[in-house]
């Protein structure tokens, strides 16, 4: 008895189908990874991996009107303390990177309270 071997050819049409797809996916991936999460101070002082995600949060809440210590209660030991000239103190806490970028919450505290939070990348 002869074997005959099956091949299996994939059309030109069925591979862009499937790459297609399978962008969209990765694409869905990559939206989902960067959706925001609720602020929780417990998970941002465990998991510095989801600090960036929870940034609009944070910003929209619990650090308002706070002191330092404050907001140190709240974040955790900062990653870097910078005293400015101006009497102006940053505090830094490391977000995680973003592509090519290494992205950190910069905390600016005059006269022990805190005046703005901002997110920036080096």
């Amino acid at each position: 008895m002869e074997k005959r071997s099956v091949k299996t050819r994939l059309s030109v049409p069925a591979v862009a189908t499937l790459g297609f797809f399978a962008s969209i996916c990765a694409g869905l991936v990559l939206i989902a990874q960067r959706a925001g999460l609720p602020f929780d101070a417990e998970v941002w002082r465990s998991s510095p991996s989801q600090r960036y995600r929870m940034t609009k949060a944070l910003a929209d809440g619990p650090l308002a009107g706070q002191t330092r210590e404050e907001a140190v209660q709240i974040l955790g030991e900062p990653n870097s303390t910078q005293p400015e000239p101006d009497g102006v103190v940053r505090l830094r806490y490391d977000l995680g990177r973003s592509g090519f970028d290494v992205n950190y919450l910069d905390v600016e505290v005059r006269d022990d309270k805190l005046t703005r939070a901002t997110v920036r990348s080096d």
